[in-house]
């Protein structure tokens, strides 16, 4: 009843993998398929569908699974190609195609002709421990550490970059990328940091965001905006300005809340997930309630091209709005 991580497709569908648990599902056309993993595979912590509508798993075992986009062919990498039997808790494609794979405690692995090639402190990484990994456009790859801070790899060089505030490091949390090339890293109870090419920054350390400092969503808009929830709070900032501030103050319905997701819609708008398992549509200006979650945290919002908003929550499944109707699966739906 967990929902773990959604990742939409190449060709209109969305796959769905349930927090901590071996079920993966993919949803196309209101039709559900049950993809059957290998019975050795590992639970379900990362997702990813690469360019050419090719799907990776990551596993608490170390395996990743990888789907072919024909849906046929299918393998599973192990230690027999390099990988170590660690959790693989994030996945991203760099800029030169290969795939990345961040492990719980044992650095980072990426794909080599058929293989897996380690990259850990031996090599320059400050910790073994990895949170999150990020390409940006600039074709670099963006590391966050548990806990060694942050740092950017180029062919040649590991550059340790640490995320600091009033002399102390600070546990880089998510990163996103503005249409402008500005980099942004959350963290949790710190607030957002700014890169200005030579470090990171603070951002905004004055009212109305001083007083929200735990950033659990960011999300980068097509329009060049960036949108962050900060508990109770969600801000938007656009050319150079704050162009948006919202709290209990002037929305209610944010009161006791926190912000736990964001999606961009299919035109200027977005879409609000909460804690408290309210939904939210932001439009010229509004935020405008959809749906019925009963008090359900929202993990995780994606959209497809069609508008159709499929919706993870923690303890009550998947919920699909399509066509201003709301529809609600659970695992004995699959």
């Amino acid at each position: 009843q967990n929902i773990g991580a959604l990742a939409l497709d190449r060709k209109g569908g969305v796959w769905i993998a349930a927090s901590g648990e071996k079920l993966l599902v993919h949803a196309k056309a209101g039709q559900f398929e049950v993809v059957n993993l290998p019975p050795e595979f590992g639970l379900i912590h990362a997702l990813l569908v690469d360019e050419q509508n090719r799907l990776w798993v990551g596993a608490d075992n170390g395996e990743i699974f990888l789907r072919e986009a024909d849906g046929e062919s299918r393998r599973v990498f192990g230690q027999a190609d390099g990988l170590p039997k660690a959790m693989i808790n994030t996945l991203v494609i760099s800029p030169d195609g290969a795939l990345w794979a961040g492990t719980l405690d044992a650095g980072i692995y990426y794909l080599h002709e058929g293989r897996f090639i380690s990259f850990d402190e031996s090599n320059g990484l400050p910790s073994n421990g990895i949170y999150t990994l990020f390409a940006d456009r600039d074709h670099f790859l963006w590391v966050g550490t548990r806990a060694g801070g942050l740092c950017r790899l180029t062919p040649r060089h590991v550059y340790n970059l640490r995320v600091m505030e009033d002399g102390q490091e600070r546990f880089p949390n998510s990163l996103a990328e503005t249409a402008d090339g500005t980099l942004w890293v959350s963290t949790p109870g710190r607030g957002l940091f700014q890169w200005d090419g030579t470090e990171f920054k603070q951002f905004l350390r004055n009212p109305p965001t001083i007083g929200h400092r735990f950033v659990r969503a960011v999300l980068a808009g097509r329009d060049g905006s960036l949108w962050w929830g900060a508990g109770p709070a969600l801000f938007q900032w656009q050319t150079n300005h704050l162009v948006g501030a919202f709290d209990a103050d002037n929305e209610s319905w944010l009161m006791r809340d926190r912000v736990m997701a964001l999606c961009e819609d299919a035109r200027d708008g977005i879409w609000v997930g909460t804690f408290n398992g309210q939904l939210r549509h932001w439009e010229h200006g509004t935020f405008t309630p959809v749906g019925e979650f009963n008090g359900l945290p929202i993990t995780d919002l994606v959209q497809q091209k069609d508008g159709t908003l499929w919706a993870g929550t923690f303890g009550g499944g998947l919920i699909r709005i399509q066509n201003g109707k709301q529809t609600n699966f659970t695992v004995k739906d699959h």
